[in-house]
């Protein structure tokens, strides 16, 4: 096997780990931190690997399809390595169920009342998520509020933006949210692999 196939495959594997880390605030970290080296890894591994087999000096720029999204993840490494740690928040929506409503083929459907709040892990080695969003309800019987639980908690990890650079390039890529950010990233780096191998091949056949 390749030296770049088998980063890549590292990259594939820990993607479909952070995916599988949605409720482990120390996993997601760490799956997320193994995600971005590994972005950084491959190119590296690119060039070694071009240049042996080829004798050309492989260089990303010759893909043209980076974005928004993998400009971001450059700059979460060289922050990461150089500045201060990547940190990751949890971004917390509790559901209530106010209402229900039926479409004209009798099919009902839920009106939610939705909460939100944005929380620091705590205890970065966490294994589960542990939330001090206490239930809120506007009602007349404030009595009952402790008996007040959401029909539906969702929580999604996201970027805290450290620095003015950071929080730029989050708003241009359009998400906070570790899992999304890493797929859309992932999505790219597969059509960079693709285009490296291509390109391998092809200079290859001039050698």
């Amino acid at each position: 096997m390749k030296d770049t196939k088998l980063v890549f495959r590292d990259l594939e594997d820990s993607l479909n780990e952070l995916k599988l880390s949605r409720k482990s605030p120390v996993n997601v970290r760490r799956q997320f931190g193994r995600f971005l080296t590994l972005t950084q890894q491959l190119t590296g591994m690119m060039r070694k690997e071009c240049e042996r087999l080829t004798g050309y000096k492989w260089g990303a720029s010759e893909f043209g399809e980076w974005n928004s999204v993998t400009d971001l993840f450059k700059k979460l490494r060289r922050t990461d390595y150089h500045e201060s740690p990547v940190v990751i928040n949890v971004r917390e929506s509790q559901h209530f169920l106010v209402n229900t409503y039926k479409d004209e083929f009798g099919e009902e459907y839920g009106g939610y009342l939705t909460f939100q709040v944005t929380w620091g892990l705590g205890d970065p080695f966490a294994s589960d998520i542990s939330s001090d969003l206490t239930p809120i309800f506007f009602g007349k019987n404030k009595e009952s509020i402790e008996d007040i639980k959401p029909d539906i908690v969702d929580y999604e990890f996201i970027l805290d933006p450290r620095t003015d650079e950071i929080k730029k390039a989050l708003e241009l890529a359009c998400s906070d949210d570790v899992h999304v950010l890493s797929e859309k990233c992932f999505e790219i780096l597969e059509k960079y692999y693709q285009f490296y191998q291509d390109r391998v091949k092809e200079l290859m056949k001039r050698k």
